[in-house]
């Protein structure tokens, strides 16, 4: 199938026409093939023809990540946008899967610098009115249990050996790749995307959503 074709034809009746009621801007040119954001790069298309669009660049360019993550995103339901386009459950599932070991490959070894202070100050104001998403639970006494025993056993406060270095000095092997288990990573049989401990037992396992009842 030549769906590089199919691609400029939709961009080239949408270029033709004038769209009334909902629509959404396209780069013609996606940014991250070197697009920009002038008059002549965008188009104005309907929601499914936007996802369409975005299906077909992934197979024109099938070896780059950014398109796999923006068709991702375009399957995102968002109260800004009207997107009722129905998508399939192989179609979406595939994004999903592709977007996800993108994600993965992208991201392993990376490590995250630190917030800046004006990040962490608009983080606070992004808050500020906000009730807490814990204000008005009430956990049971089973969970209560549960949180109890997650934290058995825990190093904090002024006997955690990070705060003390003369400790961890004579005990490395504490926080070793080996022993930290936010180190140790696992792969889903499911889904294949590799996670921690904690994402991997809340999300994936006998809990993936892609596992075949």
């Amino acid at each position: 199938m030549d769906y590089k074709k199919i691609h400029d034809n939709i961009i080239l009746k949408a270029n033709s026409r004038v769209l009334i009621g909902y629509g959404e801007n396209h780069h013609i040119v996606p940014k991250c093939l070197g697009g920009d954001n002038k008059k002549e790069n965008l188009v104005r298309l309907t929601a499914k023809e936007h996802w369409v669009i975005h299906l077909l660049l992934v197979e024109i360019y099938p070896n780059h990540p950014k398109l796999k993550l923006a068709v991702r995103m375009m399957a995102v339901r968002s109260d800004n946008q009207e997107r009722k386009v129905i998508r399939s459950g192989k179609q979406f599932e595939r994004v999903k899967i592709e977007a996800a070991q993108v994600h993965s490959d992208l991201t392993r070894g990376v490590k995250k610098p630190p917030f800046t202070q004006d990040h962490k100050d608009n983080i606070s104001k992004s808050k500020i009115g906000k009730p807490s998403p814990n204000k008005g639970k009430v956990f049971t006494e089973e969970h209560r249990r549960k949180i109890g025993l997650s934290s058995k056993g825990r190093i904090s406060g002024d006997k955690n050996p990070m705060k003390i270095k003369e400790v961890l000095d004579k005990h490395p092997a504490l926080f070793s790749d080996t022993n930290n288990p936010s180190k140790i990573k696992t792969k889903c049989p499911y889904c294949e995307v590799i996670s921690g401990k904690g994402n991997y037992s809340k999300w994936h396992g006998d809990k993936c959503k892609y596992k075949k009842i």
